[in-house]
């Protein structure tokens, strides 16, 4: 029944039935007489829910129904840490929603190849360019944060840039940014097996990739200050050709940056490449020994993946 009040005259309360612990709760306004809560993704099992007065009270009727549908790719709550993590397979996708702007949603998986990913997260429009979700990468063996990728609500439909990994086991987490929907969210993550793709975290010379010489590596500077390193040693002195490309980007700037530096990371060679500059051959006469190449942006950025090739 309608009741002429925005205040809040009732409190739901969803309880796991294992263990008696608080799922979430909800509250319901007068001046709605219906309301249905955003999606519960739950496993298997049993479950409390307990109505209470909101900070108003009424005594008229209430008509409350647990809307049940089986699914098989949905977060199970309660999976806010990595050690609830949901259990998710690479390429298949997963749907969750963020109950409350504190809510977050973790999802484990493994890959068995090295090679690339990336995230595609989908959503019902929302009329606003504000961060709705922020998902951050993590490396399974230390919890190490890899990256963060943001997704607007204007924006229904989005892909992050790909992201090279080594074979292994990884973390998801799924969180409200500037704004905070429960509208349900799908995310997948793709990905695709290439042993010539980098292997983040790259980003300095004690984690350099080793290159093969005349063998294409690939990789994705994920940001701005991303940084990628590569590894060849010289068993001779001899003359090294360093050949960088990249897809074609509408922008005259420097974009991507080639560094060659010595084993003590002194600077010995260095060119770039516009974005409308998708591929030059440089190289030096070096002598033997152990050398590290950086690639990084210059005055401009792209996610625009780029090729290396020493020869």
């Amino acid at each position: 029944t309608y009741i002429d009040s925005v205040g809040s005259y009732w409190k739901v309360r969803l309880f796991r039935g294992t263990d008696g612990s608080l799922l979430e709760e909800f509250d319901y306004q007068g001046n709605i007489a219906s309301q249905r809560s955003c999606r519960i993704g739950l496993p298997k099992g049993t479950y409390y829910a307990e109505v209470l007065r909101g900070g108003s009270y009424s005594d008229i009727d209430y008509n409350l129904r647990v809307n049940y549908v089986a699914a098989t790719h949905w977060e199970t709550e309660v999976n806010n840490s990595f050690g609830t993590a949901d259990t998710i397979s690479p390429n298949v996708s997963v749907t969750g929603s963020l109950m409350a702007s504190d809510d977050n949603d973790y999802y484990k998986f493994t890959t068995g190849s090295d090679g690339y990913i990336s995230l595609t997260l989908n959503h019902s429009f929302i009329d606003s360019g504000s961060d709705y979700w922020r998902v951050r990468l993590y490396r399974g063996s230390d919890s190490t944060l890899i990256e963060e990728f943001f997704y607007q609500g204007n924006i229904a439909s989005q892909k992050s840039c790909r992201v090279g990994l080594p074979k292994g086991t990884y973390y998801l987490q799924v969180s409200d940014d500037n704004r905070h929907s429960t509208v349900d969210y799908n995310l997948r993550v793709n990905y695709v097996v290439d042993k010539s793709y980098e292997t983040e975290i790259n980003d300095s010379i004690g984690s350099a990739d080793t290159i093969t010489k005349y063998s294409t590596s690939r990789g994705t500077l994920m940001t701005s200050d991303d940084q990628d390193y590569y590894t060849f040693s010289l068993a001779a002195k001899c003359y090294v050709n360093f050949r960088l490309t990249h897809g074609y980007v509408d922008n005259s700037r420097s974009m991507f940056s080639l560094t060659v530096s010595d084993r003590n990371n002194s600077p010995v060679f260095e060119y770039s490449l516009t974005g409308q500059q998708t591929g030059t051959n440089k190289g030096i006469v070096l002598p033997a020994g152990k050398y590290y190449i950086k690639i990084s942006s210059d005055r401009a950025h792209s996610t625009t993946p780029y090729g290396l090739v020493v020869e």
